[in-house]
């Protein structure tokens, strides 16, 4: 989380009781620069690890699709 960031724009105020909810559901996917799950960092600076390579399988399994 960045402090002072805005989240959604319609989302002025936090409060105590909600406020891991109202984080979580006023975020957009602008929000998010930086993703990590099990201390694996998956995103960093908005650029997904092997993206390249991820993207490079995915075209050739869909070129395959199509052939069917």
């Amino acid at each position: 989380l960045i402090p002072g960031h805005n989240l959604a724009p319609y989302r002025n105020e936090v409060s105590g009781a909600g406020l891991i909810s109202d984080l979580v559901y006023s975020a957009t996917g602008n929000c998010v620069s930086d993703v990590i799950c099990n201390g694996k960092i998956l995103m960093r600076d908005r650029k997904i690890g092997g993206e390249e390579k991820i993207k490079k399988e995915a075209t050739k399994r869909a070129k395959n699709l199509t052939k069917i």
